[in-house]
């Protein structure tokens, strides 16, 4: 059965269980629920790269936002000028390159960057930089909990090349990853 078989039917059995007066939803190419694999790894050593990129790139956004922060509670005047300065001259510096550019906004991307930058591109990449961060931490939590539920459990024996080799040429099933 292919993908788009499987959503078909899945969109005929929730229609009839969910929606028995309503019309039905048949020609949907998504399903009603989340049907994709929890885990998108073949093998733990593609999970713990994955797992250690994306906790790098967290550690490192969330130093540049500390960095770049002006907070209250440090209440160190020198630090505060030095990151006012840091900002007007990075919005100078944008609003100087779009019109070197001269985007005039004849995409809707053109526009949007034009704006970005001429709104106060130090605050709103900061902002933007915070939304970024929270995208890679829940994305980091996914790998956590990936982690406890698939590759942490005791029953999950790694077997070597060659032990994975004799147990496909046994079984005749050439598809083993690594675990049995």
């Amino acid at each position: 059965m292919t993908d788009k078989e499987k959503i078909e039917r899945l969109n005929q059995l929730a229609d009839r269980l969910f929606c028995p007066t309503e019309p039905t939803y048949a020609g949907r190419d998504f399903p009603p629920f989340d049907i994709k694999r929890v885990n998108l790894h073949d093998s733990k050593k593609e999970f713990n790269e994955e797992l250690r990129t994306v906790a790098a790139i967290v550690d490192h956004l969330h130093g540049v936002l500390v960095a770049l922060q002006i907070s209250p509670e440090t209440a160190d005047p020198s630090k505060d000028a030095m990151i006012s300065r840091i900002q007007a001259e990075v919005d100078n510096s944008t609003r100087q390159n779009v019109r070197r550019k001269k985007l005039r906004g004849e995409t809707a991307n053109d526009l949007v960057w034009q704006n970005f930058r001429d709104t106060g591109f130090f605050v709103n990449s900061h902002n933007l930089l915070s939304d970024i961060i929270f995208a890679y931490k829940q994305r980091l939590n996914e790998l956590k909990d990936q982690e406890k539920q698939f590759w942490n459990a005791p029953n999950r024996v790694l077997c070597s090349k060659r032990t994975t080799r004799r147990i496909s040429a046994a079984s005749g099933d050439s598809n083993l990853n690594g675990c049995v």
